[in-house]
């Protein structure tokens, strides 16, 4: 239980490069419909961040993911916690570390997941787990934290 979100981490990691690794060899020649005008498969060699933004600045952004999984590290050891934290740091960590890999043996991060019916960006599996994880951290933080009273030092 106590490797829990390095599991979760690596396994993520596997998935994602799994999956990333099938759409370089079957969706180059175009887009898969999975479910048509809604989810697409879509080959895209993002060399930006989420959205495309930053385009082209695939050093700075992979000394940034660097930083960014340094210090996601360094959090967990210092302040382990299990449960939903270990499900949401490990997902964060293999999101990142997936897009991580991607950025040092491409030069850009594949991305496949193109979802038509909201119009929305094309993603992979590493930007989902991030998402969730997110969420999840969210959601830890809002109703299961525990508050810290002030101490009454004036009595």
């Amino acid at each position: 239980m106590r490797y829990m979100r390095y599991q979760i981490a690596l396994w993520v990691t596997l998935a994602d490069q799994f999956t990333k690794t099938l759409a370089v060899n079957r969706l180059q020649d175009g887009s898969f419909p999975v479910i048509p005008n809604a989810l697409h498969m879509t080959y895209v060699q993002n060399s930006g961040a989420a959205f495309g933004i930053f385009k082209n600045s695939n050093m700075m952004l992979t000394i940034l993911m660097a930083v960014i999984i340094a210090a996601l590290l360094a959090v967990l050891a210092k302040k382990p916690r299990g449960g939903l934290w270990s499900v949401a740091s490990g997902l964060i960590l293999g999101g990142a570390a997936g897009n991580f890999i991607d950025r040092i043996t491409r030069g850009y991060v594949v991305d496949f997941i193109d979802v038509r019916l909201f119009h929305y960006a094309v993603f992979n599996v590493a930007d989902s787990c991030v998402v969730a994880g997110v969420v999840i951290l969210f959601i830890c933080m809002m109703f299961f934290d525990k508050k810290e009273e002030p101490n009454d030092a004036a009595a």
